[in-house]
């Protein structure tokens, strides 16, 4: 028996919403860090403009009545 399925608890799993949350959180900080560094390289500013547009219709469209 393997050691998982020993647990007398099982463990909390991500739901895909969280997944997608953490995920998008981590392409914005990564945009901006890489618009922070150089923000004449092409495509910086377009890749955080991409990243916070995600974030505004992932929030809009998780929790818009």
């Amino acid at each position: 028996m393997s050691t998982i399925m020993e647990l007398d608890h099982p463990c909390p799993s991500a739901t895909v919403g969280e997944i997608a949350a953490t995920n998008l959180e981590s392409t914005r900080r990564r945009a901006w860090t890489r618009f922070a560094q150089n923000a004449r390289v092409s495509g910086v500013a377009e890749a955080v403009v991409d990243s916070e547009r995600l974030a505004r219709d992932f929030v809009f469209n998780r929790y818009a009545p």
